[in-house]
C-alpha cells in the first residue's frame, strides 16, 4: 500500500542515484553496477520455462548500492520507506514494496522494451543510467571464457563416479574471476527418446579459490518426483529455507511445482504450485496455490542437442538447440499432494554429461568442457 502523494520525493531521490550510477559506469565502473544488478533477485516471472521480466526491488537496489553512492542510498530508503506505508512479502522482510524495470537476464528483448520503457519517459535520468549500462551489456564480450569453457564433449568415460571430481579441473584468470557473476554446477541425461540431453540437476555449489581453481562436487546423485527425474532450479533463499522450482504442466497448464528444503524439511517438501496466469504475456500468478486430489503433473525437461547429429530443432542466436520436453504424468492422489514424495538417489544406467556453465556480467553464458559419464 503506497501513499502516492510522497512518490515525487521517491522519484527526487531515485533520479538522484540514478545520475550517480550513469557517471559511475561512464567513468569505467560498469562491472561494479552489473555485479550488484545479477545478484538480485527478479519479480513477474513467468516461470523457469520463460524469459525474464527484469523487474528489481527498488529498496534492495539502494541497498546494494550504498557502499558506492551512500548519500543517494540512503536517501531514497528513507523516502521509500515513507511512501510504502504497509507490505507484505512472505518470508523475504528486506524488500521495500517498489519495483523498477532494470534489464539483465532477458537479453533477447532488450531493444524492444527499451524502446517501450523510453516512451514512457516518467524518469529521464534512470532511463539514460539504463541506456549506458546497456550499451555495455548488449555489445560484444569484454573478457572471453571460451579458451575454458566450450560446448564441445570430452569424450573420456569415467565409470568411477568417486573420482570424478579429481578428474575435472578447471581454472579461471584473475580477470575471468573478476567479470564472473556466477557459475552452476550442471548435470544432463541422454534421452533416446528426444534424441537430446535433458537437464537433470543444476546448482550453485561451486567454489572458486584465488588461485582460480574451480571446485565441484559431482555425487553422482538425482532427485526424483515419485520416481521420476525432476530438475530443481534454486529461487532466491528466504528466512523460511531455499525454494526451488520444477517446470511443470499442471492439467496442461504452464506452472512450476514449489519444493522447499529446510530444517523442519531436510528432504524437501512440494508446498504448492504458482500456475502461469492467462493474460497474454503468460506472466506466472503471485500466489502458491494447493494441489488437489486428481491434479495431473506433467514434468517439463529444458533439453539441449549439445551436438547430437539428427537434432531438426531451430538454432538459437547463441548457437545452441534447445527446448522443453513433456516428461510423464503424475496423477494427484490426496488433496495437499501428500502423497507425492521426493528422494535423493543415485544416478540409474544411462549415459551423462557433466560440466559448469558460467555467466558473465554481460549474462553471456558459456558451457564449460563436459565430462561423459556413463553409469552401468
Amino acid at each position: 500500500m503506497t501513499d502516492l502523494s510522497k512518490i515525487d520525493e521517491v522519484t527526487y531521490y531515485f533520479e538522484e542515484l540514478a545520475s550517480a550510477g550513469k557517471d559511475y559506469i561512464k567513468n569505467g565502473n560498469y562491472r561494479y553496477i552489473s555485479k550488484v544488478r545479477s545478484s538480485h533477485r527478479s519479480f513477474g516471472s513467468r516461470g523457469e520455462f520463460a524469459d525474464e521480466t527484469d523487474m528489481i526491488d527498488v529498496k534492495n537496489l539502494a541497498e546494494s548500492l550504498s557502499g558506492m553512492f551512500p548519500d543517494e542510498a540512503n536517501n531514497l530508503i528513507d523516502a521509500l520507506n515513507n511512501a510504502v506505508i504497509y507490505k507484505y512479502e512472505e518470508n523475504i522482510e528486506e524488500l521495500g514494496g517498489l519495483s523498477v524495470y532494470f534489464p539483465f537476464a532477458n537479453k533477447s528483448d532488450l531493444n524492444y522494451y527499451m524502446w517501450v520503457y523510453s516512451t514512457v519517459n516518467r524518469l529521464p535520468e534512470y532511463f539514460q543510467f539504463l541506456d549506458s549500462f546497456c550499451v555495455i551489456l548488449d555489445s560484444p564480450p569484454r573478457v572471453s571464457y571460451r579458451g575454458t569453457a566450450n560446448s564441445s564433449l570430452n569424450k573420456e568415460n569415467i565409470i568411477d563416479l568417486n573420482n570424478i571430481n579429481e578428474n575435472y579441473i578447471i581454472n579461471l584468470s584473475s580477470e575471468q574471476i573478476e567479470y564472473l557473476a556466477e557459475i552452476y554446477q550442471t548435470t544432463w541425461k541422454k534421452s533416446a527418446e528426444y534424441n537430446k540431453y535433458i537437464q537433470i540437476a543444476e546448482t550453485k555449489k561451486v567454489k572458486v579459490n584465488d588461485d582460480g581453481t574451480v571446485e565441484t562436487n559431482f555425487s553422482g546423485d538425482c532427485i526424483t518426483l515419485n520416481n521420476n527425474l525432476i530438475c530443481l532450479y534454486e529461487n532466491t533463499p528466504t528466512t523460511d529455507g531455499v525454494r526451488y522450482s520444477v517446470p511443470i504442466k499442471l492439467n496442461d497448464k504452464d506452472a512450476d511445482l514449489i519444493v522447499i528444503y529446510c530444517e523442519k524439511y531436510p528432504d524437501g517438501k512440494i508446498i504448492g504450485a504458482i500456475p502461469a496466469g492467462d493474460d497474454i504475456y503468460d506472466i506466472l500468478d503471485k500466489k502458491i496455490i494447493n494441489l488437489k486430489k486428481g491434479d495431473k503433473i506433467q514434468i517439463l525437461y529444458y533439453s539441449e542437442s549439445f551436438g547430437i547429429s539428427g537434432e531438426t530443432t531451430e538454432t538459437m542466436s547463441d548457437g545452441k538447440n534447445e527446448q522443453w520436453q513433456k516428461g510423464n504424468i503424475i496423477t494427484v492422489e490426496t488433496d495437499g499432494g501428500v502423497d507425492l514424495v521426493l528422494r535423493r538417489e543415485k544416478l540409474e544406467e544411462g549415459e551423462y554429461i557433466y560440466g559448469l556453465n558460467f555467466v558473465d556480467l554481460q549474462c553471456n553464458k558459456y558451457y564449460s568442457n563436459f565430462l561423459s559419464v556413463v553409469v552401468e
